[in-house]
């Protein structure tokens, strides 16, 4: 394992952890979130709870890869900033949907971070088949989650 790549993976995790707590919403946010009416096809909250945990670890690994497997260079500098990019952005979704409690926007913001992540996902499938098999299963996730907001947002307007 290479530490400088490594280190940048676990940093852009720690931070976005932190990011994502600290702007996740505050009580009344919560509040707000529990009283919507929410599509019947909502997964058990353990799935939903392993499926945040493990959001971490696949984008810290593909991180870690984009810096050390994927090549020539401009791949690898567009693997990375597309993976920094992607858990920005939703960091940035988890503070403006439960913030602003615009369920249009967390609509629109879902969408912007499946195809960042798609983008991300298609890029892995030509320059590191790993990083795309790791990432898969959040892929298929997130398209999932992204039909679940359209329809959390359907619901409640």
């Amino acid at each position: 394992m290479e530490t400088r790549p490594l280190a940048m993976a676990l940093g852009a995790c720690v931070l976005f952890i932190v990011v994502g707590t600290l702007t996740g919403g505050d009580q009344a946010a919560l509040e707000w979130y529990g009283e919507l009416e929410r599509p019947e096809f909502r997964p058990p909250t353990l799935l939903v709870l392993l499926m945040s945990a493990l959001y971490y670890v696949i984008m810290g690994t593909v991180l870690y890869r984009a810096q050390v497997h994927v090549g020539p260079a401009e791949g690898r500098r567009l693997a990375t900033v597309l993976t920094l990019v992607v858990m920005a952005v939703n960091a940035l979704w988890n503070a403006i949907f439960m913030n602003l409690q615009v369920l249009l926007a967390g609509v629109v913001g879902m969408a912007a971070f499946v195809l960042l992540l798609l983008w991300l996902w298609l890029l892995l499938l030509r320059r590191d088949r790993p990083s795309f098999w790791v990432l898969s299963p959040y892929v298929l996730w997130s398209l999932y989650d992204l039909a679940w907001s359209w329809e959390l947002w359907r619901l409640n307007s």
